[in-house]
């Protein structure tokens, strides 16, 4: 079931509004909003990343990545897996465009450390295992 090109240029509106409410409520209350930003931007370099926008995905991530690195540092338990989330997706895009393979490794290893549930770190080597693992290299 894809997504039609209409579907994807309505959920580029919704989450792009989304945003710009956001930043404006972050403005006045920003512990209570930044995480919903990061959310959006990750959201939004997800769908970039689906239609082949992929500076636009970098872009997105890594405004996301910056916000949720700032939130890990104050609070880890909550945030550390949405972190690596976004670490993991910036490396999948990395990937995808043949960028630079150690940055990309560095990416997923900082996502695998950082993990604390079980599907993010099941993730997270799964996507080790198909970027980073000598096999995946060699390739």
């Amino acid at each position: 079931s894809s997504i039609s090109l209409e579907e994807r240029r309505r959920a580029e509106t919704a989450f792009s509004e989304a945003l710009a409410i956001r930043r404006q409520l972050a403005q006045d209350n920003p512990a209570t909003y930044l995480p919903d930003i990061a959310m959006t931007l990750n959201n939004l370099g997800v769908l970039y990343s689906a239609t082949q926008r992929m500076k636009d995905a970098e872009i997105a991530y890594s405004e996301a990545i910056f916000i949720r690195r700032e939130l890990t540092k104050a609070n880890p338990t909550v945030y550390s897996d949405d972190l690596a989330k976004s670490l993991l997706w910036m490396a999948i895009t990395l990937a995808t465009q043949a960028q630079d393979a150690s940055r990309t490794c560095a990416l997923v290893l900082e996502a695998r450390h950082l993990a604390v549930s079980a599907n993010v770190t099941a993730l997270a080597t799964q996507v080790f295992e198909k970027l980073c693992s000598s096999n995946a290299t060699q390739k």
